[in-house]
């Protein structure tokens, strides 16, 4: 790899358009392989079309395409087996004592580092303009500035590990994999944030300046953005923050992008990513510099949140009418045009114009596809869909074990196990029309907004935010939206069970088949392959708080869940999966996800110390726990121990999955059904039933405004009346903490309450099996087994050894030596 594969400059008519000077490149190129060639209609987009309207500034663009490394071919459409590389261009029209010239550098390279060549190339344009420029000596000298080794030094980070690495920022200075190399000693200068060199110029040395979060924290290198020295995500928020939104042609329209009534901009550009969706921004009257910094960072947002989002998102910051063919039969893209001819030309959901400060949404009503059941098997018992059936305190008896006897009877070969692929088999889908006019905020909405906010008045940098916003889709994506999945399989496999002649395993098995459905592993619940339905009321509670607490993203679930849980690759579906029945091709194979944010809940009340339940540790729990965890470890992406795919989770604050009792001062649990209050008793019908979709529905379409505004004072008074409260939105988001500190905190201190929990154990009485060993009949120990393993594999894990160690206190680390020479 070079650091660019090409240099070109160009003057600029506004007639003819571009027209090449000179072309610098290590390859051999013909006539027919010149860049004009090669580019095509793609020279009309190297400049924005409004270029000659703001005169004397520097405009800047960047286009995705792809190279032949081993001839220097270029391509403009994306070809798998090719390297992608960027086109930077820096342009500029000189009207200055009536000049009226107008000239442009281009660079194309494959290192995403584009941001930190712009003063570079600013320079040498401005210097172009006086004929004073040996680009033969500039080309020669960046290519041998070993920019490219420093690049690749960095590759070697996987996703997961770059999402933790941005969240406990370490030392580059400290940690190996993270030192600036021997070799490249004599060419750059370590400093706090930045890795420094400089390209000669005969006779300046020009300084260049690489941010070390770039290199770390995105495998786009973030373009080479500074983020703790820029604004341009504060700068976009701001803007957001001031622009109309026309839904279909007026104020508001329940979509699956605008789920709720005064829904934030920012949130409906986000929507708008993890669904899929044509994203244009659109700049002609006003500069189109501002249109490139805001949908770069937007995309950067996009990859750089390690969710279950698919990086095959179409993107280009700059398109004209000539370059359409880009985005055939592309399903969703992302791109920036200056010509306002592009709006009728193309399929779009998210139009944002950057003349008119407005945000256009354009999106049918969604019919939305939910695998719900046989309408005839509904009408053979219609007067049972209103009647809760059940309580949570009922639902506890319902095929469940005694706490006593669980997991005496532990198969290890019936434990589920991690699989990497498989397919899941269409199925006809019913469409379903849902309106909603539940115009409530959701939590995890409200409280992104509320802390942007608070980070913007309290003038945090673009870095603060970029992490709160990836945590914030991180969150969306793997938890609050997959918990509507799981909430309403519940209560379809609830709802065919209720028919007689449905409430075999044989029968359940079937339809969980049938209809793809992915159930969530239960923790604390007796595992047994034998059965198909997993019916645990703690898991069933913790999914319906979230419901709850974001009934308004109703819309947004099953849209986002359609797509993800219907995809056949199962890389981006949320959490872990496991086969049913251990991983083997039996036709009975059913797929089962376990929830790390689930588990991680557990966890905090399990070893926090705030809850009466801290530290009460049941050992057939933990012993499912750490079998899990010994599961995940052992999976092996990219050569990298699978520690990293699980500390992803660790980092993540709890939002959006508050109760109504904690959020609104009402035991919603124990409200009463004779009440008078129909919306109350609608939300409880909701959470405690076994019925099908029409009761979710019923409270949507049907709910009273008036009463949940009641429902909300009540909430205010009781937070007014109890200011010592712990549970509101406010003390929720660490006020008095900085939000990378806490998040740092948060994630670590997770991870050591597991390593003290294996370490801290004592062999006294716990989950045992009878093995045969040389000696006879012997009794094992099955949790300190898993304990071992766990540690074992922790302890040489070299992300474990590099970044995580260092936050250990001593007490912890002397904790795990006394288990080592006791145990191991």
């Amino acid at each position: 790899m070079s650091v660019i594969d090409y240099l070109f400059t160009f003057d600029i008519n506004p007639i003819s358009r571009i027209k090449i000077l000179n072309t610098l490149t290590k390859f051999n190129l013909n006539d027919t392989d010149s860049i004009d060639i090669q580019l095509d209609n793609l020279l009309d987009i190297l400049i924005p079309t409004n270029l000659f309207n703001y005169p004397n500034i520097e405009h800047y663009t960047f286009i995705p395409i792809s190279i032949n490394i081993s001839n220097g071919n270029l391509f403009i459409n994306h070809k798998e087996e090719l390297n992608i590389c960027y086109i930077y261009t820096i342009s500029y029209y000189d009207n200055n004592n009536n000049n009226n010239i107008a000239k442009g550098i281009s660079i194309i390279s494959q290192l995403p580092l584009l941001t930190i060549f712009k003063p570079f190339l600013v320079y040498l344009l401005h210097d172009s303009f006086n004929n004073n420029t040996n680009l033969n000596t500039i080309y020669h000298n960046l290519n041998n500035s070993k920019i490219d080794t420093l690049f690749n030094h960095y590759q070697k980070i996987n996703s997961p590990s770059r999402f933790v690495l941005g969240r406990i920022q370490p030392d580059t200075k400290l940690n190996d994999s993270l030192k600036l190399p021997s070799q490249l000693y004599d060419t750059f200068i370590d400093t706090d944030n930045l890795f420094k060199t400089s390209i000669n110029l005969n006779p300046i040395n020009f300084p260049i300046n690489i941010p070390k979060l770039s290199l770390i924290s995105s495998n786009l290198s973030l373009f080479g953005i500074d983020l703790q020295n820029s604004s341009n995500l504060k700068n976009f928020i701001n803007f957001l923050n001031n622009i109309n939104i026309n839904i279909n042609g007026s104020t508001f329209m329940e979509t699956s992008i605008t789920p709720y009534e005064n829904i934030n901009p920012l949130n409906i550009l986000l929507n708008s990513l993890i669904l899929r969706k044509k994203i244009i921004f659109f700049a002609n009257k006003s500069c189109y510099n501002n249109l490139n910094d805001y949908i770069i960072i937007l995309y950067l947002i996009f990859n750089s949140s390690n969710s279950s989002l698919s990086n095959d998102l179409t993107f280009y910051p700059i398109i004209d009418l000539n370059n359409l063919n880009l985005l055939n039969s592309q399903k969703n893209y992302l791109i920036g045009t200056s010509n306002h001819q592009i709006i009728s030309k193309l399929d779009w959901n998210i139009f944002l114009n950057f003349d008119s400060n407005t945000l256009n949404v354009q999106c049918d009503i969604d019919n939305t596809n939910i695998n719900t059941l046989d309408p005839s098997i509904n009408s053979n018992y219609s007067s049972f869909l209103m009647t809760p059936s059940t309580s949570f305190s009922n639902i506890s008896k319902i095929d469940s074990l005694k706490p006593d006897l669980r997991l005496n009877n532990w198969n290890p070969s019936c434990f589920p196990k991690i699989i990497n692929n498989y397919t899941i088999k269409n199925s006809s889908n019913v469409h379903t029309q849902i309106t909603t006019n539940f115009s409530s905020i959701p939590r995890i909405d409200n409280a992104l907004i509320l802390q942007i906010n608070k980070l913007i008045k309290n003038n945090h940098n673009d870095e603060t935010l970029f992490i709160l916003i990836t945590n914030y889709l991180r969150n969306l994506t793997t938890k609050i939206l997959p918990s509507f999945y799981h909430f309403i399989n519940f209560l379809k496999i609830n709802d065919f069970k209720s028919i007689p002649g449905n409430d075999n395993d044989y029968e359940i098995k079937k339809f969980i088949k049938e209809n793809n459905i992915i159930q969530p592993f239960p923790l604390n619940y007796p595992f047994n392959s034998q059965f198909a339905y997993l019916n645990d009321s703690k898991i069933l509670i913790y999914y319906t708080k979230i419901v709850l607490s974001n009934l308004s993203l109703l819309s947004t679930s099953i849209n986002y869940n359609s797509n993800i849980f219907q995809n056949t690759n199962s890389n981006i579906i949320p959490g872990f999966l496991f086969s049913w029945n251990g991983g083997s091709d039996d036709d009975d194979e059913i797929f089962i996800r376990l929830d790390t944010h689930y588990l991680i809940s557990i966890l905090d009340k399990m070893i926090d110390g705030t809850s009466s339940e801290s530290w009460q540790l049941n050992k057939f729990l933990l012993l499912q726990i750490f079998k899990i965890l010994n599961s995940i470890l052992k999976i092996n992406r990219n050569e990298i121990n699978g520690l990293n795919y699980f500390l992803v989770d660790l980092f993540i604050e709890k939002r959006g999955d508050e109760s109504f009792t904690k959020s609104y001062g009402i035991n919603l649990f124990k409200s009463n059904n004779n009440s008078n209050n129909k919306f109350l008793k609608k939300l409880n019908q909701l959470s405690i039933s076994s019925t099908n979709l029409e009761i979710l529905k019923d409270l949507i379409i049907n709910n009273d405004n008036n009463e949940f505004e009641n429902i909300k004072s009540r909430r205010n008074s009781i937070i007014s009346n109890k200011s010592e409260n712990k549970s509101t939105i406010s003390t929720e988001l660490n006020e008095n903490d900085e939000l990378l500190s806490h998040i740092s905190t948060l994630g670590s201190q997770r991870f050591i309450k597991l390593i003290l929990v294996s370490s801290l154990y004592l062999s006294i009485r716990g989950p045992e099996d009878l093995i045969e060993t040389n000696k006879g009949i012997r009794r094992k120990d099955l949790l300190l087994t898993e304990f071992k393993r766990f540690l074992s594999s922790v302890l040489n894990d070299k992300f474990f050894k590099e970044f995580v160690l260092v936050e250990m206190d001593d007490f912890v680390k002397l904790t795990v030596n006394d288990f080592i020479d006791y145990h191991m």
